[in-house]
């Protein structure tokens, strides 16, 4: 009798720890949006509209592009990303919760006070992210829930929300025309002018420029006329960010070689790459690395054509880039690809062996 009543308290305690090892692994919170293993675009519906209309664009004339029914209207900023949305549920009181975010390298930590829900822009493309949330209750404790998982698709361009500023995108996430290596993110961001800093409005900024761009360098391409009045100091020394004033270069083999020698042998990575309004004389530069570094002619064009969603108006192979088409087009038979027209025409601007290996080293990782 003994032995049976010493066997029922056994089995009984057993199971009152295995009761309170499940509620102690069981957390107050639930973690609800992103779905796991879900695959997000960080492209807005317009965006992605753009990409589907490749072929219309492709034939369309100067004048027949102006005429046309807008796929984005001038004047109108709507070069944000998507952003991605954060819900979880908690079944106890609790003063504030962290979003902890990671991937690629990067880890966030964002705040939130009650709300169970966080929105959170300038994600990576392509990218596997690890998330959870850790409570901080009203009793003092704190507890974690669960980690979820998901996925952004890899369709680029990397819109970034600098707010004040228009036209920012990471010229990372374009694959090869072999798709075999895409070029690295999180190294060179393209843009319009930063002097939105020297008003107190762009203060928020300054956080994503040091907490996730991280950029250590700014290649401001105007000329000495066009940079901020009155600039007494420059606003990103605080940031350890290293002015860069070196206009943009003339419009000829040599002038684009001595821009490209300049990128990899005078710029501390990650670089912000701006002119006025990151549309041309920053449109060009781009277009001319990004074919270097191998991309395929659609999606060189297509990028340069994703300033139209910026407030400077839109733009066309078709006016803009056509004089640099047109140069480029001496450089090897009509068919070929624009990468082998680059190459050849850098090339005989002077441009390296060693500088292009460097570019191509530094700027592209296999997939």
């Amino acid at each position: 009798m003994k032995k049976y009543l010493f066997l029922v308290f056994f089995c009984a305690i057993q199971m009152l720890l295995a009761q309170s090892e499940k509620e102690k692994a069981e957390s107050c919170l639930k973690l609800v949006k992103p779905a796991q293993n879900q695959t997000l675009c960080l492209l807005q519906e317009e965006h992605k509209q753009f990409w589907k209309t490749e072929d219309e664009r492709s034939q369309l004339e100067h004048k027949k592009w102006k005429e046309a029914k807008a796929i984005v209207e001038a004047k109108k900023d709507n070069c944000r990303p998507a952003p991605v949305e954060f819900q979880w549920e908690c079944s106890k009181p609790a003063k504030e919760f962290i979003l902890v975010l990671s991937g690629d390298g990067e880890v966030r930590r964002i705040r939130v006070e009650k709300e169970n829900k966080a929105s959170v822009d300038n994600l990576r493309i392509g990218t596997t992210y690890i998330w959870y949330v850790d409570a901080r209750l009203e009793d003092g404790s704190v507890e974690r829930s669960n980690g979820g998982q998901f996925k952004t698709d890899d369709l680029p361009p990397r819109w970034i929300n600098l707010p004040g500023i228009s036209n920012v995108r990471d010229v990372g996430g374009w694959k090869t025309a072999d798709g075999t290596k895409r070029i690295r993110q999180g190294l060179i961001y393209r843009g319009s002018h930063l002097d939105i800093f020297f008003t107190k409005a762009a203060q928020p900024n300054k956080v994503v420029i040091k907490d996730i761009l991280r950029i250590r360098s700014d290649w401001d391409l105007r000329g000495i006329k066009e940079t901020a009045k009155g600039m007494r100091s420059y606003p990103l020394e605080d940031l350890n960010v290293r002015l860069h004033h070196y206009p943009k270069k003339s419009r000829t083999p040599q002038g684009l070689a001595q821009e490209m020698h300049f990128l990899a042998n005078n710029v501390e990575f990650p670089v912000y790459i701006h002119c006025h309004g990151g549309a041309d004389r920053t449109g060009e530069l781009v277009f001319v690395l990004e074919a270097l570094l191998g991309l395929k002619d659609q999606d060189l064009l297509t990028d340069y054509e994703m300033t139209s969603f910026g407030c400077w108006g839109k733009r066309s192979r078709h006016n803009g880039l056509k004089s640099l088409l047109t140069m480029l087009d001496k450089y090897g038979a009509p068919q070929e690809p624009y990468a082998k027209k680059a190459e050849a025409m850098l090339r005989e601007g002077g441009l390296s062996q060693f500088d292009i290996d460097t570019l191509r080293c530094r700027l592209l990782e296999s997939l």
